[in-house]
């Protein structure tokens, strides 16, 4: 197992070299006027990498102290940081723009934001995936004795069809649409026992109770 430093060392390395999809992965965490900053880095990323925080801040609408506050959310020291690790992205291949569907869309340009939106996720995740977390996460769903998946609202969809798909292969698998019913089972988790909790921004707070629940139980 690597110590913190190791961790560290790889998740700077990754935030460095993948700044647009760790813009897009942790956009939803943001708060509002933290958005505003980073949704303008999406759509514009060269016209960022030549600003100033102070020039930024004014064409997003919102504060310098936000613009650094974001960047720092990002996982950035300040604008600065984010600001390098963007040049050097962008020296390297061209992203497309973070593009929203819009009411006026014709149904042509809203497939195509829609398949490229789709293309943009997997490849992001294909980039900040550390596939030694991977193997490590494999190996303790594999030696558990029984496999829970928890998910809130949509994630719970999401949990269900984990489930089914992991009984098809003959594991051990659980799931409970009903959220009191996730955090019953979560606090009564057992250490040989793994959880998985899925969640799209990872502050929905049942499903950070849940996980809360589950490492004191050991799980």
């Amino acid at each position: 197992m690597r110590n913190n430093k190791e961790v560290n060392a790889v998740q700077a390395t990754k935030t460095a070299d993948y700044c647009l999809a760790i813009i897009r992965g942790r956009y939803p965490s943001l708060a509002p006027a933290e958005q505003k900053a980073a949704f303008f880095i999406l759509e514009h990323p060269e016209s960022a990498a030549e600003m100033t925080s102070v020039q930024l801040a004014a064409a997003a609408g919102v504060s310098e102290s936000t613009v650094v506050k974001c960047c720092q959310r990002l996982g950035f020291t300040g604008f600065s940081q984010l600001k390098l690790a963007l040049v050097r992205e962008l020296a390297t291949s061209r992203e497309g723009a973070f593009g929203e569907v819009e009411p006026g869309d014709d149904v042509p340009t809203i497939c195509d934001k829609i398949f490229t939106a789709t293309l943009q996720a997997v490849e992001d995740t294909a980039k900040v995936l550390d596939p030694c977390e991977v193997a490590l996460a494999a190996e303790a769903i594999f030696k558990a004795r029984r496999i829970f998946f928890f998910g809130v609202g949509s994630s719970a969809v999401v949990a269900q069809d984990a489930q089914l798909k992991f009984m098809r292969i003959g594991m051990t698998a659980h799931s409970y649409l009903d959220t009191h019913a996730q955090l019953t089972q979560a606090a009564l988790l057992a250490p040989d026992d793994a959880a998985v909790v899925i969640t799209y921004s990872g502050r929905t707070r049942e499903a950070t109770d849940v996980i809360e629940l589950a490492r004191e139980c050991g799980a």
